[in-house]
């Protein structure tokens, strides 16, 4: 299966036109009869991936989740997809608009505008980027966050951002209690967001992917943000 891609002025007409004949979001089904027989087989996929109770950021990372283990059944998926965002683009547009109006209304940033804001590569990325080995373990540690640090990791994947390297942040993030977790005493900075500052400063001149020393790595930019982990197992 080879992915279909539009361009941004393509998104920008579609969702102005939906927005206008459909300003609830309610889309009629007879929109997406043209779309060739996979994308209406995926389209039906994705919604069911959907908890529509949930709310907010445990929607988010649940969605995330499914969405993130649907697209690994197609073998053509890659990480080279997913940083194709006329790809995206064609399933926020052409494919689950309704899906994306439910939890953004018709703001464009989610579905086209700003790359850093498109919910669907959004959450993939932040999903990929936090992985912890299975669907439950990432599941069970990302409950302890919020809707900030997706905005703070995902902004970041295109200043060098190692998936190995930020999964092991959240690893040990996890390990932490949650008041030194959310603690932004330090210039109003949470401790994720100090971490993050201080591993794009150094991604720069220092790989520890290829040195292969992450662990080591990520401690020390623990230790640089005032955090001994030692002290926590």
């Amino acid at each position: 299966m080879s992915f279909k891609v539009i361009t941004l002025k393509d998104a920008k007409r579609i969702i102005a036109n939906f927005s206008e004949i459909y300003p609830d979001g309610i889309i009629e089904e007879k929109e997406f009869d043209s779309l060739p027989d996979k994308y209406k087989i995926m389209r039906t996929e994705i919604f069911k991936l959907c908890n529509f109770n949930l709310q907010d950021y445990k929607f988010d990372i649940d969605f995330g989740l499914n969405l993130y283990e649907y697209l690994k059944s197609y073998s053509e998926f890659s990480e080279s997809v997913a940083a194709d965002f006329g790809f995206w683009r064609y399933l926020s547009c052409r494919v689950v608009p309704d899906l994306i109006y439910k939890r953004h209304g018709y703001i464009p940033e989610y579905y086209y505008k700003k790359t850093v804001r498109m919910y669907l590569p959004t959450m993939w990325w932040y999903i990929h980027l936090t992985y912890q080995g299975s669907k439950e373990a990432t599941k069970e540690c990302l409950l302890k966050f919020n809707t900030d640090y997706i905005v703070n990791l995902v902004e970041r994947t295109g200043k060098g951002v190692y998936p190995e390297i930020t999964r092991a942040i959240f690893k040990e993030l996890n390990n932490l209690d949650e008041n030194v977790i959310h603690d932004s005493k330090r210039g109003n900075q949470s401790l994720f967001r100090r971490l993050m500052i201080v591993n794009t400063a150094k991604t720069g001149s220092v790989n520890g992917v290829v040195e292969g020393n992450v662990n080591e790595y990520v401690y020390g930019l623990f230790k640089v943000c005032g955090v001994e982990l030692e002290k926590y197992g």
